[in-house]
């Protein structure tokens, strides 16, 4: 199983690139039964939560990534997603199984590896019983003492591969004028700190440094380099070859770094996607030669959207607004009003946590406190609605049948999908429609509108003839329908749902 992951691929840009990918990404989708109404059933769509529930096919309130890090009540420290104080990095956050730990259980000699360019992406894609999960540090690939390191890796990052790029630039692949207006390419205005290609990697150096491996790492040759781990991975542990099914997890991470520092409408980011085509193409070619497309199930998904730039919006006569000081000074001015009607103390333990011992040694009634800070962090421009830990905790799960899609019924229980009870902020903002949570150039995601939720959900399997289907699916379907097409057995309890039988050929 070839399990693809790329970090804030939206699904509108395969809708809005279409004409330009006949690589791999061009070959799923032509290949693939595609599911072109597919969503994050959750609220906080950032990479952690995004990674957990299409590897485990539960939402974050059961998985317990609710972010990619979060505040820890008991200790007072900020704890992030795969953090482990004895292995450093492990997936003992996550408080379910995931489909390559269902394979495991099925069948021992099964192989599960996992690669990605963040070590939240790699773990919480391998599981917990993963071979191996390995992540990109300072140009090489690394692990933790969770996991037996691969006796080839340090050859591997001995080869030094990305060195070839030194003393190179990233200039666009050819595209003509005419479809870059066609597919709302733009160059946003940045006065006098305006970026364009090429780009170098790095600084004036003479030899390859710490620098220049991290600019790398923010363009699309580090894709590049992912595909090459995983070509060493099949080899080196001969995935494919027997008659145990093994899997492949591999986070691709590009995109994010780019989409982050330049909106989903510049050409930096089509060019990512351009060459992350060219980069899967090249992949598929090989486990083609080495072991047979016939024999491999592959999905592809993304972990969540991105928000497209207030600038871009602007532009074409749409509203988008970006955070400004007056938005800091609202939020602070609540801070100060809870001050002057409670008194000196620290109502809130950090950011949007309670601090529930001062409030009950203060005699104050708990609810009528989250009520007021509710009311008044709803009076700052472009916040919608202030979900609240009450709010959340009275809310009852609904199944997939059941599930809204629109109106505040759908974003509640959207932010209750993202709300775990210990792990939670007391208070999840929901922001306007476009307004970009950012105040620094470039764009975001995390927000339950569909640029953010709206992803990829491909499968192309022996037996699964090339579709599509218009019926509305969440991200937790993924891993139950892949255990479907592949006989694993998975857990009952799933907020995913098996949809294997419908993409059967008839």
């Amino acid at each position: 199983m070839l399990f693809l992951v790329v970090d804030q691929l939206s699904q509108e840009y395969l809708v809005r690139m279409r004409p330009l990918l006949s690589g791999g990404l061009g070959y799923l989708l032509d290949n693939g039964a595609v599911f072109t109404n597919a969503h994050h059933n959750h609220a906080n769509t950032v990479t952690g939560a995004g990674h957990a529930t299409l590897a485990s096919g539960c939402y974050p309130r059961r998985s317990g990534i609710i972010s990619n890090q979060w505040y820890n009540r008991a200790t007072g420290a900020q704890v992030y997603c795969v953090q482990d104080e004895q292995y450093r990095r492990s997936p003992s956050n996550l408080l379910v199984s995931t489909i390559g730990d269902w394979l495991k259980d099925m069948d021992p000699g099964s192989k599960v590896f996992a690669a990605g360019g963040k070590d939240r992406s790699a773990v919480l894609t391998g599981g917990h019983q993963a071979d191996a999960a390995l992540w990109y540090a300072v140009g090489d690939w690394v692990t933790s003492g969770y996991y037996a390191e691969p006796d080839w890796l340090d050859s591997f990052n001995d080869r030094k591969w990305l060195d070839q790029f030194f003393g190179g630039l990233w200039e666009p692949l050819p595209v003509a004028d005419n479809v870059l207006e066609e597919l709302g390419i733009v160059a946003l205005d940045e006065g006098i700190y305006q970026r364009s290609f090429p780009y170098a990697f790095g600084s004036k150096s003479l030899l390859p440094n710490s620098g220049f491996y991290s600019d790398l790492l923010s363009s699309p040759f580090s894709d590049a380099y992912l595909a090459e781990l995983a070509k060493t991975i099949i080899v080196e542990e001969d995935l494919g070859a027997d008659e145990h099914p093994d899997f492949l997890g591999l986070a691709f991470h590009a995109l994010d770094y780019v989409g982050h520092g330049f909106g989903p409408h510049s050409r930096e980011v089509l060019d990512t996607i351009l060459r992350l085509d060219q980069t899967l193409a090249d992949l598929l070619e090989f486990v083609d030669q080495r072991v047979g497309l016939d024999n491999v199930v592959i999905s592809l998904s993304a972990d969540h959207g991105v928000v497209p730039m207030p600038a871009y919006r602007e532009s074409v006569g749409s509203w988008g607004e970006r955070t400004d000081m007056d938005d800091i000074a609202c939020f602070q001015a609540v801070g100060q009003a809870l001050t002057e009607q409670y008194g000196d103390d620290d109502w809130l333990r950090v950011g949007l946590y309670l601090d529930n011992e001062a409030i009950e040694e203060a005699g104050i009634d708990r609810l009528e406190v989250e009520r007021e800070v509710a009311t008044l962090l709803g009076r700052c421009d472009y916040v919608e609605h202030v979900w609240t830990r009450s709010e959340l905790l009275a809310t009852a799960p609904v199944s997939a049948a059941e599930q809204p899609t629109e109106g505040e019924a759908y974003f509640r229980q959207l932010f209750f999908n993202s709300f775990h009870p210990e792990r939670s902020p007391d208070f999840q903002l929901q922001y306007a429609p476009y307004y970009l949570n950012r105040m620094a150039a470039g764009s975001s995601h995390g927000t339950p509108y569909e640029y953010d939720t709206w992803v990829p959900f491909i499968v192309v399997a022996p037996g699964v003839g090339p579709r599509q289907i218009s019926d509305r699916v969440h991200t937790a379907d993924l891993a139950p329908t892949l255990a479907g097409i592949m006989g694993i057995e998975a857990p009952v309890d799933l907020d995913g749902v098996d949809r294997s039988a419908s993409l059967r050929n008839r």
